[in-house]
């Protein structure tokens, strides 16, 4: 595929886009004339109660919302708050839904974003420094023998 071929969309989750929905005349209608309205329109029928059973709610924007916002790719992203590549895959796709500690992390990220940044490099800190600390003490042991 040429470059040239390729158009990119970024989402805003402070500016979405603006569709061309008249509110008024849908808030004008009844449930039922609404849904008659959905089951009219071949392009985008309403979910089955299947469909609804097997959907997966994430409780909170969508992944690509969080990287985009933030100006990063998703790689990015993943390395800077150490969420592994496929997870934040998963979830984009709704293959997985993110468990109670990751809702947390991505509730803290996305409303607080610099102050988990700055806490994920001081625990990249006290990491090499234990990494340092346990060579010297391997080399110290290697060296008694």
């Amino acid at each position: 595929m040429k470059s040239n071929d390729t158009i990119t969309v970024v989402f805003d989750p402070d500016n979405p886009p603006k569709g061309d929905t008249d509110w008024d005349y849908l808030d004008s209608m009844t449930d039922e004339e609404a849904y008659q309205n959905a089951l009219d329109d071949p392009d985008n029928p309403p979910m089955t109660e299947e469909q609804l059973k097997r959907a997966i709610r994430l409780g909170f924007p969508h992944p690509v919302a969080y990287y985009s916002r933030l100006k990063m790719t998703r790689a990015e992203f993943s390395q800077a708050f150490e969420i592994p590549v496929e997870t934040i895959r998963a979830w984009e796709r709704c293959r997985q839904t993110p468990s109670e500690a990751y809702r947390t992390l991505m509730t803290v990220i996305w409303h607080q974003p610099d102050a988990v940044l700055d806490a994920m490099k001081e625990r990249s800190k006290s990491r090499e420094q234990f990494r340092e600390r346990a060579q010297q003490y391997f080399e110290k042991a290697a060296s008694d023998d």
